[in-house]
């Protein structure tokens, strides 16, 4: 009897497509989607109020779908700090 090793049962999926993602990336998915699922319901109920629970309720859920991209691409290593290099020169 032959074995058929993952990649053989995959076919010619690119490797990206092939692996599975992380728990935590999915988790961070799951995060930042209903983060938008919930401003896109809520924005429009508090629409006409400018009472600071009401902003305060989007900056947070903002901030905090901000923080969980910030983990999910560090752990994915795309995130990158880098320094602006000076510009030289007149416009």
């Amino acid at each position: 009897m032959t074995t058929i090793s993952p990649k053989e049962k995959l076919g010619s999926l690119p490797d990206s497509l092939a692996m599975p993602e992380a728990l935590s990336i999915r988790f961070c998915n799951g995060v930042i989607e209903l983060g938008l699922v919930s401003l896109i319901i809520f924005t429009p109920l508090a629409f006409s109020t400018v009472q600071v629970w009401s902003i305060t309720v989007v900056h947070l859920i903002t901030l905090a779908m901000l923080a969980t991209w910030l983990i999910k691409m560090n752990s994915l290593g795309k995130f990158k700090l880098m320094k602006t290099p000076p510009v030289s020169g007149k416009l």
